[in-house]
């Protein structure tokens, strides 16, 4: 087998990419957390895909920070009351999210239709069969459920 050598040039930027993907989310998510945009279109949702939800916690800690370097409280359950949702994936810890952001703002998707390794059409699935979360995982899946189902709930 040949050595393997990476190049700054070329492999660097294909191994960021996701770092930088997250990053970008993580951006947008803090800025709409704490612009009026929501004031201003209380109907738009926001959803936040394919970066994970590991960061919500992160992203939370500094919005209730900037809240209060304002004189201002920030909202209980500030992500669905500015319907921002973030795709999380079984490989995050997500009691943990939970209890940090409750449930009410996270999706699950199998990105279903894509042929990449990063597909997970079981995700569902195997989010039922967690054993990790405190309520069985079939009532805690009637509340995170796939962005197609909650779309069709609004």
């Amino acid at each position: 087998m040949a050595d393997r050598h990476v190049s700054a040039d070329k492999d660097v930027p294909a191994l960021l990419a996701p770092v930088l993907h997250r990053a970008e989310s993580v951006i947008a998510t803090q800025a709409l957390l704490i612009s009026p945009i929501s004031e201003l279109f209380p109907r738009l949702r926001w959803g936040i895909i394919e970066a994970n939800a590991q960061w919500i916690p992160y992203v939370l800690n500094d919005v209730r920070e900037r809240y209060l370097r304002r004189g201002k409280e920030m909202p209980q359950d500030i992500l669905t009351a500015k319907n921002v949702y973030v795709a999380c994936q079984n490989r995050d810890d997500v009691p943990y999210i939970i209890s940090r952001a409750g449930d009410d703002c996270l999706l699950i998707g199998t990105d279903y239709g894509h042929t990449d390794t990063s597909s997970d059409v079981d995700a569902i699935t195997q989010f039922q069969q967690r054993m990790d979360l405190s309520e069985p995982p079939r009532s805690r899946l009637s509340r995170i459920r796939s962005p197609s189902s909650r779309a069709r709930q609004h």
